[in-house]
């Protein structure tokens, strides 16, 4: 089978999701076992996976604001703001007003918060590790080249949504609606 004939071929039907081959479902699945597991892991550290994001966030960084991690993480500005008043509070991390802006503030890992960082990538490694425990190598491999395909066309796919979105907004154009009649119930 030829690589275009293979990418338009339709995997899933209603029957099929309703067998437990529901891709969603699985990666759910598995990332809510991973989450999981990490956060037992990182108790030593005090530290959860959710945390985790801003401080690696951080740690790569030097600094940011709260809304500009937001947008970055792609997480709910919310959320964030809880998570990064439970890193404060653990001394992971500090908030600074910024000097040329009163109304800015910084926020700054720390030298404890750094050390921490620095320790989860073992952790992370090792669970990792245990999840794909006892698949064969090729086929470890090949799962996380299927997972960055299916990265790339979920960016893909988001960029498409995005630039009809913009296009609607523009041109005042809605999607059509298609009400059932005698002619399109077939």
């Amino acid at each position: 089978m030829s690589e275009s004939s293979s990418s338009s071929f339709e995997f899933y039907s209603a029957q099929s999701l309703n067998e437990g081959l529901c891709m969603g479902a699985l990666m759910k699945k598995v990332l809510n076992a991973v989450s999981s597991h990490v956060d037992n892991e990182l108790e030593t550290l005090g530290l959860t996976y959710a945390q985790w994001f801003p401080l690696r966030h951080l740690s790569q960084k030097g600094s940011s604001t709260a809304l500009s991690m937001a947008k970055e993480l792609a997480v709910d500005a919310g959320a964030l703001t809880r998570a990064l008043d439970r890193l404060e509070a653990k001394g992971f991390i500090s908030r600074v007003r910024s000097l040329a802006d009163r109304r800015v503030i910084q926020i700054q890992i720390t030298e404890k918060g750094q050390l921490v960082a620095q320790q989860v990538p073992k952790v992370l490694a090792q669970v990792l590790n245990a999840h794909l425990n006892g698949i064969e190598f090729q086929r470890r491999t090949a799962f996380i080249q299927t997972l960055q395909e299916l990265a790339q066309q979920a960016d893909q796919i988001k960029a498409d949504q995005l630039e009809e979105d913009r296009f609607k907004s523009a041109h005042g154009v809605n999607p059509p609606f298609n009400c059932p009649t005698p002619s399109n119930f077939s």
